[in-house]
């Protein structure tokens, strides 16, 4: 999987595919850059209404059969990380976000699969130990789920902490990778 890159937040058209995970449905959505979003929900709808709501300025339309079949390997490789597998190709992202947004995002990057942290030493790891709740924010802004793992960190006392997509997503991904 590559690391996470700045990127400028910019006007942009991105494409999206909406197909079936273990955690229920998932959307991706790929610009030039390379992957901008995916979001887990349990609806065609919610998936687009988050894409939206995640990217307010791109022009977010279908992608189309061609583009569907361009980016299978993809879409197969996220499907495959749903079930706790490890993801089978490098996946190109495009994250925009601060520069502690994007050390927070490397870090989650490094946490083995099927392994987790706590939101304290997610911070520390980033550069800014003091920065817990800052930490727990660049998670909540995490636009990749699965791909960019933010569901392997917990609360320091062991509870699951929250979850962009639901805990109960959360608990259903951890448990999928302690499967190993």
């Amino acid at each position: 999987m590559s690391k996470p890159q700045p990127k400028q937040a910019t006007a942009v058209t991105l494409r999206y595919h909406c197909f079936d995970g273990a955690a229920g449905r998932l959307l991706l959505a790929v610009g030039d850059a390379g992957i901008a979003s995916v979001i887990i929900s349990a609806s065609d709808e919610e998936l687009i209404a988050g894409l939206q709501s995640e990217h307010p300025k791109a022009q977010c339309l279908p992608m189309s059969a061609d583009e569907q079949r361009a980016h299978q390997a993809t879409a197969k490789a996220i499907a495959a990380m749903s079930k706790g597998e490890p993801a089978t190709i490098a996946l190109p992202l495009a994250l925009p976000g601060t520069a502690f947004q994007q050390a927070v995002w490397q870090a989650l990057c490094r946490i083995p699969r099927g392994q987790t942290i706590s939101y304290k030493a997610l911070a520390a790891q980033a550069g800014r130990p003091k920065a817990i709740r800052a930490a727990a924010s660049a998670c909540g802004a995490n636009p990749i789920a699965l791909v960019v793992p933010c569901h392997r960190v917990v609360a320091s006392d062991g509870g699951l902490g929250g979850y962009k997509w639901g805990v109960a997503h959360k608990a259903e991904l951890l448990r999928r990778e302690q499967l190993d």
